[in-house]
């Protein structure tokens, strides 16, 4: 028989709310810098401990599985996807993919990837707090 991948990790899950928080506050005072960059970084991250939270498998490629599609998102910002699929401009589909692609953006993600990966060698490393 095989392990349960799936638990809860109320290390992840304290994490993963805490994250959520500095986001939306990010989403609704942040300006320039903070809200273009630091936003991507630890949205990244957010993923990451989100997924982390109910699931353990995987975890040493799974920086790199979000890095992957946060770069296939970024993308299809610079082919303009929204638009050639005529997705409203203020639909939750078209809020996702974004409509302004940049380079640093790509730079921000590969950032939270290796947070995401260094979090789990360094504080996560221990044992899992199960519920």
């Amino acid at each position: 028989m095989g392990t349960n991948k799936f638990t809860i990790n109320k290390g992840y899950l304290m994490a993963t709310l805490f994250l959520l928080g500095i986001e939306i506050l990010i989403a609704s005072y942040g300006r320039g810098f903070f809200r273009d960059y630091i936003g991507d970084v630890l949205a990244v991250v957010f993923i990451y401990s989100f997924l982390r939270s109910f699931y353990k498998g995987f975890k040493n490629y799974l920086p790199l599985y979000i890095f992957l599609i946060s770069v296939s998102v970024e993308l299809m910002q610079a082919f303009d996807i929204a638009d050639q699929l005529s997705v409203a401009s203020d639909s939750l589909l078209a809020i996702a993919i974004g409509r302004v692609f940049d380079w640093r953006d790509i730079l921000c993600y590969a950032l939270g990837s290796f947070i995401a990966y260094a979090s789990e060698k360094i504080i996560f490393n221990k044992k899992e707090n199960k519920i």
